[in-house]
């Protein structure tokens, strides 16, 4: 047989039906499989029971669990060829040769490089154009820091742990501090949105009252500059009203002396009540 397929390991996830896992990349011992379970929580167990192995030709199924519940929805199986590292097939001079073991062995040879390959494939690796390389310091350079890169990008050894627990205790601090901030400026938003909630009433009641007074002097600028031909018994003040009165003027004199009222014929009259006793 030939190995058609680089591939040699298969990973599915669980439904909480699914027991028979297939695989598509040719095995030839059942004891070359690894099979690996990962529950919810991410933890990789490697089986060494509790499962059986078919094989074909070109690939085969992998049935677990044999018992019990089939693995749930966040669980994994990984299905992984593992072959030996090593050649135990020996041809003697002048002995019988057999293509098929051969080809075996060949076989073998190329499913350890795919092995490996897939071990390579979840490393950390650099670009084929990167000169840096990956050359550690040697112990007494490194001993209690961290690994790192340099402002260069070079792999290179970081501050000492110690230190970086310093800042990370500083930092815990600042947060400390800022979350007692944060609770006492709540409070403070609550009574300043309660104060505005007071205030926005109180605005309400002036811009009324201040309404009503520009309503009432527009009302008697309006007698008192208006034609000869205006109403007056219309306007009322003080309990009088004003069309009973020979002068106005007067009235406002007696009545109310703090008041003043400056006006002009025509558009454009203004008005000063100064303060009303």
């Amino acid at each position: 047989m030939t190995v058609a397929s680089p591939a040699s390991k298969v990973t599915a996830n669980g439904n909480g039906v699914t027991t028979v896992w297939p695989f598509n990349f040719r095995v030839i011992e059942e004891s070359h499989l690894q099979v690996i379970v990962t529950d919810i929580s991410g933890v990789d167990t490697p089986l060494s029971s509790g499962y059986s192995v078919g094989l074909t030709d070109l690939g085969g199924s992998v049935t677990y669990p044999l018992a019990g519940a089939p693995l749930p929805v966040g669980a994994k199986i990984t299905i992984l060829r593992v072959v030996p590292l090593t050649q135990e097939t020996d041809l003697t001079n002048q002995g019988g040769f057999y293509a098929e073991t051969v080809e075996d062995r060949f076989d073998l040879l190329t499913m350890a490089d795919q092995q490996q390959q897939e071990e390579l494939d979840r490393t950390v690796k650099l670009s084929v154009s990167d000169t840096n390389g990956l050359t550690l310091p040697p112990p007494s350079e490194r001993a209690g820091r961290l690994l790192g890169f340099d402002a260069a990008g070079a792999f290179a050894v970081t501050t000492s742990q110690q230190a970086i627990d310093q800042v990370s205790a500083q930092l815990l601090a600042a947060a400390a501090e800022a979350s007692i901030a944060r609770n006492q400026a709540v409070p403070a938003a609550a009574i300043a949105e309660a104060a505005r909630d007071l205030a926005v009433p109180a605005a309400a009641e002036a811009r009324t009252s201040a309404t009503t007074a520009v309503n009432a002097a527009s009302a008697i600028a309006g007698f008192l500059k208006g034609p000869a031909t205006t109403t007056a018994a219309a306007y009322s003040l003080a309990g009088k009203n004003l069309g009973d009165l020979a002068e106005p003027g007067a009235f406002f004199d007696e009545r109310m002396p703090s008041v003043r009222i400056d006006l002009a014929h025509g558009t454009g009259a203004t008005i000063d009540l100064g303060s009303i006793t």
